[in-house]
C-alpha cells in the first residue's frame, strides 16, 4: 500500500504488486553476477561470426555389466559464417587391454557436408546441415534464476568465474504428466568455468562429463581450407540417395 494525502491509505492491487515482484526478480536475475555472465558468454558465441578451438572432453561410458571405462576425445573444431564449419574428432579408449582409437570428421563447406568414419573408412556428402557446435552451454536455454557463482578460480593463467547453473525445464506434450522424480531428472546442472575480462568458455562440466577449450579465437581469420574435406587413404564414399533411401557404396 501507499499513501496518497495525509491519514488517507490506498492499497496496491494485487495484480500490480505481483507485476511489480516478477520485474523486481528479473532484474535481479539478469543483474547478479552470475546471470550476467553466462548471459553475456552466451550472446558472444552466438553473434560471432567465425571460432576456432581445441575441445578436449573426459568422459566414461557403460562397456558391459558392471564395467565403466574412461573416454578421451580431442576435437579440433572451426566456423565460419553463415554455415561453414569442421569437426575433426579423435576419440580414444582402453577395452579388454586393447587400445582403440576412432577418427570422425563432419566438414561443411556451407553446401555440402561431408561425414567421414575410421571404424568402416567410409565418408558420405550430403546437402548441407545447420552449424553442429561442441560448444553446448552457447545454446542450451539456462534457467538464469538458478545461476550461483560457486568461486573464482584461476584457469588457463586467466581469473574466471566458476558458476553453477541448471537449463530450463522442456516443454512436453501436454498428454504427458511425469512424476516430480521425472520432472528433476529432466533438468541438468552444468558448471561453467568463464573468463571475467572477456566471458570466453574455458571449461564445462556437467553430467559426468568435463570439457576444456583450448587455443580458442573468436572473430579472427579462418582459412577456407578447414573446411575442404580430403578423404583420408583407402576411403571410399557412400552414395546417399535424395530419396531418402538405403546409402549404397
Amino acid at each position: 500500500m501507499f499513501f496518497t494525502k495525509p491519514g488517507r491509505r490506498t492499497v496496491l492491487p494485487f495484480c500490480m504488486m505481483a507485476g511489480a515482484v516478477l520485474v523486481l526478480a528479473s532484474r535481479c536475475f539478469a543483474e547478479s553476477p552470475a546471470a550476467n555472465a553466462v548471459q553475456k558468454m552466451q550472446n558472444l558465441y552466438r553473434s560471432m561470426h567465425s571460432y576456432s578451438a581445441v575441445f578436449v572432453v573426459d568422459t566414461r561410458a557403460a562397456a558391459g555389466p558392471n564395467k565403466i571405462i574412461p573416454i578421451h576425445v580431442k576435437i579440433q573444431a572451426y566456423y565460419k559464417a553463415p554455415n561453414k564449419f569442421a569437426q575433426i574428432i579423435n576419440t580414444n579408449y582402453t577395452l579388454n587391454g586393447k587400445h582403440i582409437t576412432i577418427k570422425r570428421m563432419i566438414i561443411s563447406d556451407g553446401m555440402h557436408t561431408t561425414i567421414y568414419d575410421s571404424r568402416v573408412n567410409k565418408y558420405a556428402i550430403q546437402p548441407a546441415i545447420p552449424h553442429v557446435t561442441p560448444l553446448e552451454p552457447a545454446g542450451i536455454p539456462f534457467n538464469l534464476s538458478t545461476a550461483r557463482v560457486m568461486g573464482s578460480v584461476k584457469l588457463q593463467g586467466r581469473p574466471v568465474y566458476k558458476i553453477s547453473v541448471t537449463t530450463q525445464m522442456p516443454k512436453l506434450p501436454p498428454n504427458v504428466h511425469p512424476t516430480a522424480a521425472q520432472l528433476k531428472a529432466l533438468l541438468v546442472t552444468f558448471v561453467l568455468d568463464i573468463d571475467k575480462a572477456n566471458y570466453h568458455l574455458l571449461n564445462f562440466n556437467a553430467q559426468n562429463t568435463n570439457q576444456e577449450v583450448l587455443d580458442q579465437v573468436i572473430n579472427g581469420a579462418v582459412a577456407d581450407s578447414h573446411f575442404h574435406f580430403v578423404p583420408p587413404h583407402g576411403a571410399t564414399r557412400i552414395v546417399v540417395p535424395a530419396n531418402g533411401a538405403p546409402a549404397k557404396p
